[in-house]
């Protein structure tokens, strides 16, 4: 038989509110990634006229003709990875691609 000290009883778990603030603290932070540690930087078509020393119209030209780097489209803007804009550089500005005979 039981009496009422050795009965058992049941505590509903505690449901205390914490600041939010503790709750993020608390949480793993990701080690930063190496590749996405810095975003790429873009160049505007002013600045690839800059470094290459013409208008723009005639990097507009040199697009056309395939004689640059394609640009990356954001909406209608034209830009150019900085990184790989460097890297071409470097190479000596090689065409990226021959655009077939008899075609713009």
């Amino acid at each position: 038989m039981m009496t009422n000290n050795d009965t058992a009883v049941m505590e509903p778990p505690t449901t205390e509110k914490r600041p939010a603030a503790q709750v993020i603290r608390k949480l793993p932070v990701p080690a930063p990634s190496p590749v996405l540690a810095r975003p790429p930087t873009f160049l505007t078509i002013d600045e690839v006229a800059a470094v290459l020393r013409c208008s723009v119209r005639s990097v507009y030209r040199l697009v056309d003709a395939g004689r640059i780097l394609p640009p990356t489209r954001f909406g209608g803007l034209l830009r150019w990875n900085a990184a790989a804009f460097d890297a071409w550089i470097a190479e000596g500005a090689p065409p990226p691609y021959r655009p077939k005979p008899g075609r713009r």
